[in-house]
């Protein structure tokens, strides 16, 4: 799946949406300035090293310095924000992520949304919802703790 970015902007705020594979091929191309940018990762399958490093170098000299938040995070994301240094920028916070749920008793896998001030909030508290499968048992967060991380240091978390 190739890269694609698409920009939305308005008065308000500036609606990037990314989809595809962030990888050395990835080009960020020039960010409309607005009072505030908003940026859905739903639609990333996958981010390497290499991708990694254009991702942080478009948010060092192409990310305008306004208010920045990311929503709809993949796994992939959260690991990036919790083990990479400047993968999120000082002006930025994630309003939502997914987190991966299993069952023991069906294997079944389902991602979970966690929602800003829903699931977690500025200090990085965390509260996990009930989840059940699709037989009613109890699913589990398939992370350990460090996938957490990023909440407490996201100075804007």
């Amino acid at each position: 799946m190739t890269f694609n970015l698409r920009q939305t902007p308005s008065p308000e705020e500036n609606f990037i949406e990314i989809d595809g594979y962030i990888d050395e091929h990835a080009k960020f191309p020039y960010i409309v300035t607005a009072p505030k940018i908003r940026i859905s990762l739903n639609g990333v399958k996958g981010l390497n090293s290499s991708g990694t490093r254009t991702w942080i170098n478009w948010l060092n000299q192409g990310l305008p310095q306004v208010p920045v938040t990311f929503e709809n995070c993949p796994f992939i994301f959260v690991k990036t924000f919790s083990n990479v240094v400047g993968s999120i920028p000082d002006q930025a916070q994630v309003d939502s992520f997914f987190v991966p749920y299993v069952s023991e008793k069906t294997d079944e896998n389902r991602n979970v949304l966690y929602v800003r001030d829903v699931h977690f909030n500025a200090s990085g508290v965390i509260t996990h919802p009930k989840i059940n499968d699709s037989k009613g048992n109890e699913m589990q967060a398939d992370v350990n703790s460090g996938y957490f991380k990023f909440l407490k240091q996201n100075k804007s978390a």
